[in-house]
């Protein structure tokens, strides 16, 4: 399972303490504080929720656009209410979680081909996304819906390329 894993475990670092902490936004924010089992909550949280991008990814392509985004709206205040909710007392950290340790980590964890997959899935959605919304003419809130679709699915692109490079040079 291990680009399952890398989804999971490139979001926790341990600080200079060993403390663990946990990045809720990635790359994006400050890492949390979290206590073993506040731990254990998130990874199984984060394994469970990683098998619902699968099903939510199929229903994409029989779904008008539409759909699609009022669906990653729901599947989006889903997950941040239930991390938040587990999150619930833990410390802020100043610790950060740079690109180059995020994309580390996913390559420790997952596999070759997996990471290739990723990269062309990702490339082509965000294609996808790009031309459904844009050169399709729609209004310009699917527009910036799209083009919001498109960064998310490229920015896991480059992360599982760069991912995929370091990889390679081992």
């Amino acid at each position: 399972m291990g680009n399952w894993d890398a989804a999971v475990n490139r979001n926790f670092k341990k600080d200079a303490q060993g403390r663990t902490v946990y990045f809720p936004f990635g790359v994006m924010g400050p890492g949390r504080l979290v206590s073993r089992e506040a731990e254990a909550g998130l990874r199984r949280f984060l394994r469970g929720f990683q098998w619902t991008v699968l099903p939510l990814m199929l229903l994409f392509l029989f779904l008008d656009l539409r759909y699609v985004w009022y669906l990653m709206g729901v599947y989006s205040a889903l997950f941040f209410g239930w991390e938040l909710a587990l999150l619930r007392g833990s410390q802020p950290s100043a610790d950060r979680l740079s690109f180059a340790e995020y994309a580390a980590c996913t390559a420790a964890h997952g596999a070759a081909a997996g990471l290739l997959g990723i990269v062309l899935f990702a490339a082509l959605f965000a294609g996808i996304c790009i031309y459904a919304l844009v050169l399709n003419g729609e209004a310009m809130s699917y527009r910036l819906l799209g083009f919001a679709a498109a960064a998310v699915c490229l920015f896991y692109a480059a992360v599982s390329a760069v991912a995929l490079y370091l990889k390679r040079g081992k």
